[in-house]
């Protein structure tokens, strides 16, 4: 996440050394038009990212916790639903179906 302040900064530095760098007899406003859009996309991003960023977020309802702390705790799956638990939590390797386990591993191994 710290990318999109860097990058913001970044823009607004260009902008102003822009403006530094130009002939006093040229007018300001256009120059800066040609950093409006960076700047509008850099900083939008940082906001999204500051407000969709929650680290203690509550992502899974009561009973959807309660599921995923069972099947980390509990041994090998035994209805489907519990062996697409069991592959959300812990990848290919927790199906014992060897073809399905090869179909879904990224390699095809």
């Amino acid at each position: 996440m710290l990318r999109y302040p860097m990058a913001t900064g970044r823009v607004v530095l260009l902008a102003a050394a822009a403006v530094w760098q130009a002939p006093p007899e040229r007018a300001a406003g256009p120059l800066l038009g040609w950093f409006a859009l960076p700047l509008v996309l850099t900083a939008g991003t940082w906001a999204m990212a500051r407000a969709e960023y929650r680290p203690a977020a509550r992502w899974a309802t009561e009973a959807g916790a309660g599921r995923l702390r069972r099947a980390a705790t509990s041994g090998p799956p035994a209805a489907p639903g519990e062996a697409l638990t069991a592959l959300a939590l812990h990848g290919p390797r927790a199906l014992d179906d060897p073809a399905l386990r090869s179909a879904l591993h990224s390699s095809g191994v």
